[in-house]
């Protein structure tokens, strides 16, 4: 397959994937939403957009802490490179309250 093909074709399944989880989530199951993000970034896994996506949806649905925060973790080791993952990250911690020295690890690591 030609790499420009391979893109396209790429990126038509990560729209497919992102206007189903749209769908979804207007049925208003989080627990059903959740699994199907995590599905996708399974298959696509250095998507920044995915994982900005996914995380806004943690940041907004799921108030549970730890779980945002594994997120999070993820996120910015699979997109290192996408600031906004980072800074969204500290925020999610400050709101949970964590300590700072989970929040210097998370900045020193």
């Amino acid at each position: 397959m030609e790499f420009g093909l391979a893109i396209e074709v790429e990126d038509h399944a990560l729209l497919k994937d992102l206007n189903y989880l749209n769908f979804e989530q207007s049925s208003g199951d989080p627990a059903r939403v959740q699994i199907l993000y995590e599905r996708a970034i399974t298959e696509f896994p250095v998507s920044r957009d995915l994982w900005l996506d996914y995380t806004h949806y943690l940041d907004k649905t799921l108030k549970v802490a730890n779980v945002v925060r594994d997120v999070y973790s993820k996120a910015v080791k699979n997109c290192p490179w996408v600031g906004e993952l980072w800074v969204q990250y500290l925020l999610s911690l400050e709101r949970a309250h964590a300590s700072e020295r989970d929040i210097s690890t998370v900045c020193f690591t």
